[in-house]
C-alpha cells in the first residue's frame, strides 16, 4: 500500500542484511553477511541461496539484477560476482588481491552490458569507481583522491549515459558528489558539502535528490549541477536510504524503523509507522 504499513517476512537474529533488489514484482534477492535469499512471491517465502564463494570471509553489500536471471553481488575486499541463472551459480568477477582493505558498497546496471560499482579504497583513503560495458567481463576503474573524497556509498544510472556518485570526505568534511555525461569515462565534481550524503536518487537526468547527514535533502532541478535549499524531513532519526516510485513519490528509511514519504517530489514529508524497531 506504498509503504503506509509493512509485515515482517524475513528475520533471523544471527544475520544482517545489507542489500536488497526485486527484478520485478514477485521476484528479489537480499545479501548480507555472506548470505543470499532469494524469493519468487514478492517475499511471501524466502530461500537461502549457495553462497558464491564460502572462503570469501567479507561481508555482501550489495545486490542488483537486471532481469530475473542476471545479476551481480559487490562485497568487501573488492569482490563482485555475477549469476546468469539466478543466483543456483555465480562466477566470481573481481576480487582483492595483495594487502590493504578495499570494498565495493553498491552495484548498478542499466541494461545486461552497462554497469557501475562504487566503494572505498583505505592506505590512504580514496574513492573507487568501476564501470562495466561488457556485463562485467571487464571492469574500468577511476580513483578519485582529493582532500574532499575517502568514499562513494551510493550510485545512480538513469540510463546507460548519465550517473551520478556520492559519498563522504576526509574525516567527515567535504561530502562527494561527481557526475558523468559518458558513460562512466569521465567524471566532473559538482561540490563538496559538509557532512555525508548517505543516499541520491534521480527522477530523471535533470531532478534528483540527495540525503545528506541522515535527515536533510537537497534537490536539484538541472542534473546536479546546482542544489536548492536544504529540506528536512522533519524526524531527528538518521535515514540512511531514500527509494524513488510512480514518477514523484519517494520513501526515506533508517534508524530504528522510521520512515518517512513524499508524494510531490520531496516537496513535502510525512512520517509514517513501521512499527519495525531495528535499523534499515
Amino acid at each position: 500500500d506504498g509503504g503506509n504499513t509493512w509485515e515482517s517476512q524475513l528475520r533471523n537474529p544471527d544475520e544482517s542484511y545489507w542489500g536488497i533488489h526485486f527484478a520485478d514484482d514477485n521476484e528479489g534477492w537480499v545479501v548480507g553477511w555472506r548470505s543470499i535469499y532469494h524469493t519468487n512471491n514478492k517475499g511471501a517465502t524466502w530461500e537461502k541461496q549457495i553462497n558464491p564463494d564460502p572462503a570469501h570471509s567479507g561481508d555482501l553489500m550489495d545486490v542488483y539484477f537486471i532481469n530475473n536471471e542476471v545479476g551481480w553481488i559487490v562485497g568487501t575486499y573488492k569482490t563482485i560476482f555475477k549469476t546468469i541463472d539466478g543466483g543456483e551459480t555465480w562466477v566470481k568477477q573481481m576480487s582483492q588481491t595483495g594487502g590493504g582493505w578495499n570494498w565495493l558498497t553498491e552495484v548498478v546496471f542499466t541494461d545486461e552490458l552497462h554497469g557501475c560499482a562504487v566503494g572505498s579504497y583505505y592506505n590512504p583513503s580514496r574513492g573507487a569507481i568501476l564501470v562495466t560495458n561488457d556485463g562485467g567481463n571487464t571492469w574500468t576503474e577511476t580513483i578519485i583522491s582529493s582532500p574532499y573524497s575517502s568514499g562513494f556509498l551510493t550510485v545512480c544510472f538513469k540510463d546507460s549515459i548519465h550517473g551520478w556518485v556520492s559519498g563522504y570526505g576526509v574525516n567527515g568534511v567535504g561530502a562527494t558528489l561527481h557526475r558523468t555525461s559518458d558513460g562512466g569515462i569521465t567524471w566532473q565534481a559538482q561540490g563538496a558539502y559538509a557532512g555525508c550524503i548517505d543516499d541520491i536518487e534521480f527522477f530523471n537526468e535533470n531532478e534528483g535528490l540527495f540525503l545528506k547527514d541522515g535527515s536533510k535533502i537537497r534537490r536539484t532541478f538541472d542534473g546536479g549541477l546546482t542544489w536548492d535549499e536544504q529540506i528536512y524531513t522533519g524526524s531527528s532519526s538518521y535515514f540512511k536510504k531514500l527509494t524513488i516510485f510512480d514518477n514523484n513519490k519517494c520513501i526515506a528509511a533508517g534508524d530504528n524503523g522510521i520512515l518517512t514519504k513524499s508524494i510531490d517530489g520531496a516537496a513535502n514529508w510525512e512520517e509514517i509507522s513501521s512499527k519495525m524497531r531495528y535499523n534499515i
